[in-house]
């Protein structure tokens, strides 16, 4: 029963090739017996639940037209233990019964705007640009999710992405819904989200004209493998406070921003860049490892309970008058002409008045934003 549905499938492909002008008692035989094969070889992979392989249809497209021309779906695959390879291609739009793909899968510039079944993709899933609107079943990613330009509005079910996630440019995106852990880079530019929901983990973040979003609990800690050095970066934005944020391993950085409260953050594993913000107090910040530059910050009166910086310490533009609770600077300690200092505590001996335009501060601050890390 299968081989006349090829048999017939095959001539119908063949009396379609306008090129060749062929019929059905003239059709040459090895033409017919390699199209014959291939059709078996593809329909068999597609009625199989399960496949061991990868299946890569724009290869099939740019191959084997002919064939191509006939798949308008995934047909019984439930399981693909390689990669799933569907951008440039225009025939299917749903990923139908499919809930696990071994490795990659990429829908990008493809006519997918469903993601059907899908459960989990242990590669990155690459999606930038699709009309894909919901995530629909998937939990997990373990590699970088990218869905840049997408119409989301949530991320659904989604609960873990072990590489990065890209959510760039994303105007209806409105929660990251149960989501608890990004082990690489979180990307927020022009969303217009206003919380992490379920959010505690990161590698590292970076939110740019996220103009609704005004704290990041629940989330408590940046730490990751897939940065060189993990990093926050608040710019042009309105968060307002770090809520449950303790610890950031690598750099944070907010410039132009309306950042005022550090909330429960305690550590930084390198520098912490503060420019033009509204920051009032240090908080519970006891340890900076690198640099600590705070410039044009005129609401800080208060370095809270800080303790330790092991790099150098910069108060220009600031309000601070007592540098008593700091026990350790590993550098100098820059002050502008207009800082008043009354309590130098052990640092008298580091202390350094420059101006806001001398070369130390600016070779400073381009050497900290210059050392973010992209993924």
């Amino acid at each position: 029963m299968m081989n006349d549905s090829i048999d017939k499938l095959v001539l119908s492909i063949l009396e379609e090739d306008d090129s060749k002008k062929y019929n059905v008692l003239f059709t040459p035989r090895k033409t017919a017996d390699r199209v014959k094969k291939q059709l078996d070889e593809i329909l068999n992979i597609l009625q199989q639940e399960e496949y061991n392989g990868s299946f890569n249809l724009l290869e099939i497209k740019n191959s084997m037209p002919f064939v191509y021309n006939h798949i308008n779906n995934l047909g019984n695959l439930k399981v693909i233990r390689g990669y799933l390879e569907l951008s440039g291609t225009e025939i299917i739009t749903d990923l139908g019964k499919l809930e696990v793909v071994g490795g990659f899968v990429d829908i990008r510039n493809s006519s997918v705007v469903s993601l059907g079944n899908l459960k989990r993709v242990g590669g990155s899933l690459y999606m930038d640009g699709t009309g894909v609107d919901s995530l629909g079943n998937l939990r997990y990613v373990g590699g970088h999710l990218v869905a840049d330009h997408t119409k989301l509005t949530t991320l659904d079910n989604l609960e873990r992405v072990d590489g990065s996630l890209f959510l760039e440019n994303c105007s209806n995106l409105l929660s990251l819904g149960p989501l608890r852990k990004v082990g690489g880079l979180l990307s927020l530019i022009n969303v217009p989200l206003s919380n992490l929901g379920s959010l505690k983990h990161a590698g590292s973040i970076n939110i740019k004209n996220a103009v609704n979003l005004k704290t990041l609990d629940p989330l408590r800690e940046i730490s990751g493998k897939f940065s060189n050095l993990p990093y926050l970066n608040i710019e042009d934005s309105n968060v307002i406070t770090l809520g449950s944020l303790k610890s950031v391993d690598g750099n944070i950085y907010a410039s132009h921003s309306q950042l005022s409260d550090l909330g429960s953050l305690e550590y930084v594993g390198y520098d912490f860049t503060a420019i033009d913000s509204k920051i009032s107090n240090l908080g519970n910040l006891k340890r900076v490892e690198g640099s600590l530059c705070l410039i044009g910050c005129s609401n800080l009166t208060s370095l809270g309970s800080l303790g330790v910086v092991g790099g150098d310490l910069f108060l220009h533009g600031t309000k601070v008058t007592d540098l008593s609770s700091i026990r350790r600077v590993g550098g100098r300690v820059y002050i502008d002409d207009e800082s008043r200092i009354i309590n130098k505590g052990n640092l008298s001996n580091k202390i350094k008045s420059i101006s806001a335009e001398d070369d130390i501060i600016k070779g400073k601050i381009s050497s900290m934003l210059g050392s973010r890390e992209t993924v």
